[in-house]
């Protein structure tokens, strides 16, 4: 299931390649050109952006309700088990979406590096 998972994200990014360039192939002068490369940088750094700190945020929350548990076990504390199951159980996910993520940002830079051409060209 999960390589379905890395092959859909992978089609997915293939199509979007296949619309950069097209957009990109349509325009007529060379201010459009420039428009439509300019738009799709933006739009890319805006999820990129977005994809970073959700990613980012989530990660330094975990490590912080990792060292709040571990503080409570050398103060003696009780330590929930629920909170040992959560911390388990996003660690895994986390893990998990790291081959997602990989795709996804080489995809994007990519698609950057088009844009950044298609800007590039029209000049």
């Amino acid at each position: 299931m999960k390589y379905l998972s890395y092959g859909w994200d992978i089609l997915l990014n293939i199509i979007t390649l296949f619309v950069v360039v097209t957009v990109l192939g349509t325009a007529t002068t060379r201010f459009e050109s420039a428009v439509i490369a300019i738009l799709i940088m933006i739009y890319l750094s805006i999820t990129s952006f977005f994809t970073m700190y959700s990613r980012n945020t989530v990660n330094s929350t975990l490590a912080m309700f990792t060292q709040f548990n571990e503080l409570k076990k050398q103060l003696k504390l009780e330590v929930n088990e629920y909170d040992e199951e959560a911390i388990a159980e996003t660690t895994k996910k986390m893990e998990a979406s790291n081959t997602k993520f990989v795709i996804n940002s080489v995809a994007s830079l990519l698609f950057y590096v088009i844009a950044l051409f298609g800007l590039l060209g029209s000049l």
